[in-house]
């Protein structure tokens, strides 16, 4: 904040408290001196500068004396870029008070913007004098960064810091400087500085650094900066701290992890800094770095008191990769397998850990949905609700429950579990996603005048978590009821069944000749079927039939096939509900499953051109940036 501003704020508070003047010429008589203070403030606000200078230099000629109408009459010049009028009541002000430092480099200041840089630098010189006074230095260097010249700034304070034998005068001031000129090297030794000499400067260091580095070729200038002064002074803990967040702003997170494991055991944190790490990188999709650190934990300190949340990170991390990359099942090596080792590494090593409940509950989730193991998963879940009936992960565990019913082909003991748990409920997300599932139960037996009336129920509540998928229901069930056997429509739910009921190739057989059956009832009598043809009558059900396909060969284990799939729906019905949909999982399976980063991006590309008002659209917006590297991954 400039002084002249700072003065302002000093003096404005005092306007209510001051008595009228005498009516102005061209002002009516009771108009009050701060009445026309605030009309002068809008109008400068306003950019009405020249309707500002009237009515301010009315105020300040009648009472010069206020500090709050000569500052804001100089504002009004500056904004009107009369200079030489704000310097004339600048230099009034030093004749009645010599020596206002404000003032001075208010004037010196002027001088710059007028264009007079001779007199301007010669007035901040004097200000200045020796550099021995550290008000008036500081108040020069802001007033030359405030021109931007930052050069002179920099060089005055080396000065006097030189004058004052203080190594570590003006080092915040430098430092800030130092960046502002765009010589990220030095500012970050500046701050580097700063967090070696003393920890509690840390926080600021950071703050800084990170604000520097969002500026274009900064980072790779900082972070050269602090590995070269970490390799000097190895056992200075905030060096190396900063060194590892600076490789973490750069997405350097191999190099970050060295770093990290440097500072845990110079303070022997036994573990605990690289638990933070370990969890940045996890959220920033890191995965294999967040997993060297999970368990480097558990290897190192396997008593220590990081080691219960390092294994259970372990699962939650692996649980998270395995959805990355798009696994479908536990077959030994995968992600899902791995989380299933660590969930039970953390149950048989910490039995009393409050968070024994939900490990449980996963537990039973991965060998459901990853092993298929029913039986296995349904005992673990019977364990979580009996154990710990009054805990969220027992009704976690009771929905989970429901769908083992559904996967082992028990509609009823499905539909009943899920009236029960929504009945418990009642409310909330939980409660709200055991009626869909009701609804699908539904679907799945024939009965779709009730799975309609409960997807329209769900559909008609914006505020439900799953109000999307229950108007993707309802919109199915609408649009192919197109007779009265609804015979397109059984066929499509008896393969959604198979589906959830962890039948993939059955189901995508299944579909492949539904697909085929309804695009030859429209061919040219004699052309042989295909499942990629589109006639122009075709059944409206043919674009829901190759969605489920495409999830059909995704959970078969076949991405290729799923990824074809997809893009044939989107070519083929752009106009579908689901095409938008399908452009967004068909990015996903070309980055994790198919390894194909750059034909993700023209993928996501291709979606925002063609459905720029989609609600997937900042999804796609992230996922873009995040594959051109215009942000950390």
């Amino acid at each position: 904040m400039r002084p002249l501003l700072v003065a302002f704020a000093l003096v404005i508070g005092a306007l209510a408290s001051t008595p009228p003047a005498a009516g102005q010429p061209g002002l009516p008589a009771d108009t009050s001196e701060a009445a026309r203070f605030r009309m002068a403030d809008g109008q400068l606000r306003a950019g009405q500068a020249a309707e500002a200078v009237a009515t301010l230099q009315q105020l300040y000629l009648a009472r010069p004396d206020v500090d709050a109408y000569r500052l804001k009459l100089i504002e009004a010049y500056r904004a009107a870029e009369r200079y030489s009028s704000a310097i004339r009541v600048v230099e009034r002000h030093l004749a009645v008070r010599p020596g206002d430092v404000g003032s001075e480099v208010e004037r010196a200041s002027l001088l710059h913007l007028s264009g007079d840089t001779a007199a301007a630098f010669a007035a901040w010189e004097t200000v200045a004098g020796d550099a021995r006074d550290e008000v008036r230095v500081r108040a020069v260097a802001a007033s030359l960064g405030e021109r931007r010249l930052y050069g002179r700034a920099l060089a005055l304070l080396l000065r006097a810091r030189e004058r004052s034998r203080d190594e570590r005068a003006y080092d915040r001031d430098l430092a800030r400087l130092y960046g502002l000129e765009g010589d990220y090297a030095r500012a970050a030794d500046a701050y580097l500085d700063l967090a070696a000499r003393d920890p509690k400067d840390l926080g600021l260091a950071k703050t800084q650094l990170a604000r520097l580095a969002e500026n274009d070729g900064a980072i790779g200038a900082l972070v050269q900066a602090a590995a070269a002064r970490a390799r000097r002074d190895p056992t200075n803990r905030p060096l190396r701290e900063l060194y590892a967040y600076l490789a973490l702003e750069a997405g350097d997170f191999r190099r970050a992890l060295d770093e990290t494991r440097a500072v845990d055991r110079l303070d022997r944190e036994e573990g605990r800094v690289l638990m933070l790490f370990a969890r940045t990188a996890a959220d920033a999709g890191a995965f294999e770095a967040a997993s060297a650190a999970y368990a480097e934990v558990v290897e190192r300190y396997p008593d220590g008191p990081a080691a219960p949340e390092a294994r259970l990170g372990l699962g939650l991390l692996h649980e998270r990769w395995a959805d990355a990359a798009a696994e479908r099942n536990a077959a030994p090596g995968t992600h899902g397998a791995l989380a299933l080792g660590a969930f039970r590494a953390f149950l048989a090593a910490h039995p009393g850990h409050p968070a024994i409940p939900d490990a449980l509950g996963r537990t039973g989730r991965l060998l459901l949905d990853r092993h298929g193991d029913v039986a296995a998963a349904t005992a673990v879940l019977d364990s979580v609700v009996a154990l710990y009936p009054r805990s969220p992960a027992a009704e976690e565990a009771a929905f989970d429950l429901g769908r083992a019913r559904l996967r082992a082909g028990d509609l009823g003991g499905a539909d009943l579990a899920f009236a029960r748990l929504g009945e418990a409920l009642r409310t909330g997300d939980l409660a709200d996603r055991a009626r869909y599932e009701r609804a699908l139960v539904n679907l799945y037996r024939g009965e779709f005048d009730a799975a309609l009336s409960g997807a329209d129920v769900l559909a008609d509540n914006a505020s439900a978590d799953v109000a999307n998928d229950a108007i993707g229901l309802k919109l199915l069930l609408v649009e192919n009821r197109t007779d009265s056997l609804d015979a397109p429509l059984e066929r499509y739910a008896r393969a959604a069944l198979l589906l959830r009921r962890g039948q993939p190739e059955a189901a995508r057989d299944s579909l492949g000749a539904f697909i085929a059956s309804l695009t030859a009832s429209s061919s040219e009598p004699g052309a042989a079927p295909s499942a990629e043809a589109q006639p122009a009558d075709a059944h409206p059900i043919l674009d829901d039939a190759r969605a489920l396909r495409a999830d059909a060969f995704r959970d078969a284990g076949q991405p290729a096939e799923a990824a074809d799939a997809l893009d044939a729906l989107a070519r083929d019905h752009p106009e579908s509900y689901l095409a938008d949909r399908a452009l967004l999982d068909l990015a996903d399976l070309q980055e994790h499953a198919l390894g194909r980063p750059a034909d993700a991006a023209a993928t996501l590309d291709r979606l925002l051109a063609a459905y720029p008002g989609t609600l997937l659209a900042p999804e796609a917006e992230r996922r873009l940036k995040r594959l051109r590297g215009d942000v950390t991954p």
